[in-house]
């Protein structure tokens, strides 16, 4: 080997070039089609979970109104189980002896 083939082989790596990326008119076409593609998909993934979402919101707000609606039936159960006439007329206080002479602790 000669010096000028070993200097030439040891300054090889002094200047890189730059790497450059070219793409034909289909190639660019495919690229956009994958790009479109995959922003397809990332918005039906979105879409899907929400709708997922909107559906078990709407049934907890149905369970929701059948609790309510259900307290509220307890409560006018409630209300009627406590009111005077139901209470004299109840079998309990029709087997109460009425008390005749009331006395006093003193």
């Amino acid at each position: 080997m000669s010096t000028a083939t070993i200097a030439v082989r040891r300054n090889q790596n002094l200047y890189r070039n730059k790497a450059e990326l070219k793409l034909g008119p289909v190639s660019a076409s495919l690229v956009m089609v994958a790009v479109v593609a995959v922003l397809a998909l990332l918005y039906l993934n979105q879409i899907t979970k929400q709708s997922e979402f909107g559906y078990v919101r709407s049934d907890l707000e149905r369970k929701r109104a059948q609790a309510v609606a259900a307290k509220q039936e307890l409560e006018v159960e409630a209300a009627r189980l406590t009111s005077i006439q139901q209470i004299q007329n109840s079998k309990r206080v029709s087997g109460l002896v009425p008390t005749t002479q009331v006395t006093y602790a003193k």
